[in-house]
């Protein structure tokens, strides 16, 4: 009988063993399956923000690039207008007038060619500085979706205080306005002025 009682004791524990095995693989499995759904959806927060932001800065570009363009072709078609006056000039003067004073039939286009450089410079600029502030504020919100962290904002509350203490300045102000100036004609009757 003692035989028996151990075969049914290490039974025993084979199936709970089994049991304690069992429920294990189904807690690891239900861990593995909740951090899988966890790394699918920051994935794909990943993949939004990243698709946001190539088409914002697509947008961007495309905007600069138009405004650069038009700006350059406003350039180009105002110096071949100034070009076209200075020819006209030059015809009508004569061959001995331009070649006595040459230089006073050049077209004046030199405030355009610059301005135009000036204003591309500009907008290549500010697309370099938008577009850095733009991948900047992508990668922070890349690392916060990757992180699982939620986006942390500033409070409105101490741009209010400073705001209720001038209040009760300006109010004390005032009055001591009118207390000096309700003074002004008592002290001058008391003058006899």
């Amino acid at each position: 009988m003692q035989i028996q009682d151990i075969v049914e004791d290490v039974k025993g524990r084979v199936e709970k063993a089994g049991k304690e095995a069992q429920a294990r693989y189904e807690q690891v499995s239900k861990d593995a399956q909740g951090r899988y759904e966890v790394v699918v959806k920051r994935a794909e927060g990943v993949l939004k923000t990243s698709k946001d932001t190539a088409k914002k800065a697509g947008d961007l570009v495309k905007k600069n690039a138009k405004k650069v363009a038009d700006t350059n072709q406003k350039a180009v078609k105002e110096l071949a207008e100034t070009a076209k006056a200075s020819l006209q000039k030059a015809r009508e003067a004569g061959l001995k007038e331009v070649a006595a004073k040459p230089a006073d039939f050049l077209p004046a286009g030199k405030d355009q060619v610059v301005k135009a450089y000036n204003d591309t410079l500009t907008t290549l600029n500010k697309t370099g500085t938008d577009l850095s502030k733009l991948l900047k504020k992508s990668a922070e919100q890349i690392k916060v979706t990757i992180e699982g962290k939620p986006v942390a904002k500033k409070a409105p509350a101490a741009k209010k205080a400073p705001a209720a203490k001038k209040a009760t300045t300006a109010r004390k102000a005032p009055a001591a306005k009118k207390a000096t100036t309700a003074a002004a004609p008592k002290a001058a009757e008391a003058t006899g002025a």
